[in-house]
């Protein structure tokens, strides 16, 4: 938006709710446009989806509001068709969404997640293979779990949790006590006995702060095994071959049928973990026949973003 013209007056938190509003945006001068990143919230009958309904609904009394980036599947709160309604423009990081929100008599368009336009891609046309894998945590705990474990006591496996090992949140703000707790339980782990669940002591390991330096990492490895949305995303741009492990929404599974690959081959279940090794082994090589394709859906994905932008300016202008 900065390219276009356009200034940051303010910004709500991931997991803010409505009486965060004023704290984040009340002191500042009425902001022009609001823009909701949907992220992978809006579905089902979740805490995130029923909150994130909850603050666009407060904000559209007060400002013209526009949801990008969301995913949209199977939302029966009775708010959401009134917000749905009430934005200024929607638009979806996968078509199954964007049929689902047409299905409902809203307009909607569709276009690829963020982050194929936020990040720099690396070239692994030198890459000899190093006979690792690396495996991602999960939104569903029983998945990080049993990955922590298995990758713990395999020696091909390195074990990547997507929690960033810093306070993200401000204090008395929604988030702030999950967010210390991604700090506070890791050091309790590393100097006492403390029990602590599986994910924080993953954080004692190998976390970032830093995408950048997350991306660099992940070149390191032959496959990974991804089981959070933008770990997908990145492995994609970052031309890296993957395995798919099933979470608690579509999101990835719509991915993989964006980019024409088969779900079959490029999926695991939660219970077939110790499959692992032999699984993420095969899609190293059977990812070659997706590559170059997928290299042309990146390029694509950022023409779609930049368009998304250029046509939601272009509606406040007139």
């Amino acid at each position: 938006m900065r390219s276009r013209g356009w200034s940051c007056g303010g910004a709500l938190p991931v997991g803010a709710k409505p009486s965060d509003i004023n704290r984040y945006l009340g002191a500042r001068r009425s902001p022009d446009l609001v823009i909701v990143n949907g992220e992978g919230s809006l579905h089902d009958e979740g805490r995130n989806c029923r909150r994130l309904l909850a603050v666009c609904h407060e904000l559209q009394k007060k400002y013209p509001v526009v949801l990008v980036n969301a995913l949209w599947e199977n939302v029966t709160d009775p708010l959401a068709g009134e917000v749905l309604r009430g934005f200024r423009s929607v638009y979806t990081r996968d078509r199954q969404s964007q049929q689902e929100i047409v299905d409902l008599d809203v307009d909607a368009g569709c276009a690829p997640d963020l982050t194929f336009l936020s990040y720099p891609s690396f070239n692994r046309d030198s890459f000899k293979g190093s006979g690792r894998y690396l495996c991602t945590d999960s939104v569903v705990r029983s998945w990080s779990d049993s990955a922590y474990q298995y990758c713990s006591a395999s020696d091909e496996l390195d074990y990547l949790t997507m929690f960033t090992p810093t306070v993200t949140h401000k204090r008395g703000i929604s988030g702030y006590v999950k967010s210390a707790k991604n700090v506070i339980y890791p050091r309790l782990y590393s100097k006492t006995s403390l029990r602590v669940p599986p994910k924080y002591r993953a954080l004692t390991s190998m976390a970032f702060d830093d995408t950048y330096d997350l991306l660099v990492k992940m070149q390191e490895y032959d496959a990974i095994c991804v089981a959070r949305f933008h770990a997908l995303c990145f492995a994609i741009q970052q031309g890296i071959p993957f395995l798919v492990a099933d979470t608690n929404s579509r999101k990835s599974i719509s991915l993989l049928a964006e980019l024409g690959m088969p779900e079959d081959r490029f999926t695991i279940a939660r219970t077939e973990i110790a499959d692992l090794p032999e699984r993420l082994e095969f899609v190293s090589s059977a990812y070659n026949s997706f590559r170059s394709s997928n290299e042309i859906f990146c390029v694509k994905a950022a023409e779609s973003i930049n368009s998304m932008f250029d046509q939601i300016i272009g509606s406040e202008q007139h």
